[in-house]
């Protein structure tokens, strides 16, 4: 299970659905999801995404180093954070 709530939030449900549908069409194992989730710029995407009916879309790409990264908009402006 997937969440990045505290213990006094309830977790959020689309979250881990948002997740589990990264994880299968990248294939990818649920630390990266989660390491995506603990980056704010990233984390904030995807909670944007799914509060407001603006952005429409949400890109998720994995990195040629192996990092997932999450943006409103394309191209993906992608940090040089470790």
């Amino acid at each position: 299970e997937v969440t990045m709530a505290g213990p006094e939030s309830p977790t959020d449900h689309r979250l881990e659905y948002l997740g589990l549908c990264v994880q299968k069409s990248l294939k990818v194992k649920p630390e990266k999801w989660g390491r995506l989730l603990l980056t704010e710029e990233y984390r904030n995407a995807v909670i944007d995404f799914l509060d407001n009916p603006l952005p429409a879309a949400i890109f998720v790409v994995l990195t040629p180093n192996a990092q997932l990264v999450a943006s409103c908009s394309f191209p993906i402006p992608v940090s040089r954070t470790k």
